[in-house]
């Protein structure tokens, strides 16, 4: 049975991707009205991956790229969309850089307490 919910997690996971590739393809070949439907999946799809793993929402300019993006398309700016999907692929791949940066700073809270281990040393000598 756990093969099932591994399989659905995994989905979840996919969705918002397979939305964005959709998004660039439509915003790529010039189709407004996919790009929109893609843009709304994917939003609807992240909304999902936030409520399945708790996480929390977009950062700041990640949903402010998306509302231009959105804005954009709904005023069929086709070349606008393009440029603020870029923008937002580049701000999502420092998200995820940063996120990953975020992971360090707990190995160094951790590190900072490690100093007592010396101390009982020294108390010790």
């Amino acid at each position: 049975m756990s093969t099932v919910s591994n399989i659905s997690s995994a989905q979840i996971f996919l969705q918002p991707k397979q939305d964005l590739a959709s998004l660039a393809g439509a915003l790529g070949s010039g189709d407004v009205k996919g790009a929109q439907n893609a843009l709304t999946a994917f939003e609807a799809d992240l909304q999902n991956v936030q409520k399945a793993t708790s996480a929390s929402a977009l950062p700041v300019n990640l949903s402010t790229d998306l509302q231009q993006l959105q804005g954009a398309l709904s005023s069929n700016d086709l070349a606008s969309a393009q440029s603020l999907f870029n923008n937002f692929l580049q701000d999502l791949q420092h998200a995820k850089g940063s996120q990953a940066h975020h992971h360090h700073h707990h190995h160094q809270a951790y590190a900072e307490n490690s100093p007592q281990v010396p101390n009982s040393i020294n108390i010790m000598a």
